[in-house]
Order: structure tokens, then sequence, then C-alpha cells
């Protein structure tokens, strides 16, 4: 499968939460890390990801092809507090790399120190819950 259509079938995995999915566009030892966490494997990632299920939900800001192997994707990200109608909105930077045509790392940067304490709550819950906590 062409690669850009690889990277396009992962953010619309993500953003849709079709789980299940991943095993067909991740390598086995995918590797994922943001700023609470990194995970090793497909199989803990999935797993994490279904415990993280809408954090991914975004929007495309934009996709951009570094080379072959490596693009980068930049998306917004809603977070919704229970006791409140205004979502908290971060922006991520994520560095998607490929190898043998698949998606081998993801690697999150977005900042922090605006988010809720709500919002920054759960992130940390769900870090602590699986792979290795920054």
């Amino acid at each position: 499968m062409d690669r850009s259509l690889v990277i396009a079938q992962y953010i619309k995995i993500s953003f849709n939460m079709q789980i299940d999915d991943y095993h067909d566009v991740l390598t086995d030892d995918f590797y994922f890390r943001n700023p609470r966490i990194e995970i090793f494997g497909k199989n803990n990632y999935i797993k994490y990801a279904c415990d993280s299920q809408g954090l991914c939900i975004g929007e495309t800001v934009k996709l951009t092809k570094v080379n072959e192997d490596k693009y980068i994707h930049v998306f917004n990200v809603p977070m919704f507090e229970k006791s409140s109608v205004n979502p908290d909105k971060f922006c991520v930077i994520q560095e998607i790399s490929l190898k043998n045509g698949l998606i081998s790392s993801s690697i999150y940067t977005y900042d922090l120190s605006e988010l809720s304490d709500t919002t920054n709550e759960f992130l940390e819950n769900i870090a602590q819950k699986h792979g290795k906590p920054i």
C-alpha cells in the first residue's frame, strides 16, 4: 500500500476510534510516546488506545511529508470537562514514522500547561495504567 494511504488510514483509525484496524497498519514493534507516557509494542498500544477512547479524536490542521518514511501531522484535540460546556483544546504535533510500509512510531508533542486540572488528571490516570510513565 502507498505510504501516504497508510498514513491517511492511520489518522482515520485514530480519529474514528476503529481500534481493531490498528492491527492492519502498525508494526509489531510499534513505539508510541507523548509527554506523559511511552509504550513499546503494537498490542500494548492497542490496549492503551482502548482505554483512552476519545482522546485522539481531533481535527487535522496540517499533514506534511518530511521524507518517504516520516510525516508530521498537526491536529487539534478538544477535551471536555463534565462540569463545563467549554472544551479544553490543545494542539498536537505528531511525528509519524514508517518501516516496511507500516506505521512504526508515533511521537506526540503538546503543551499540557494550558489544560484544566480535570483533563490533566484524566491524561495522568491513563498514563499510569499503561506503558512507562514519563
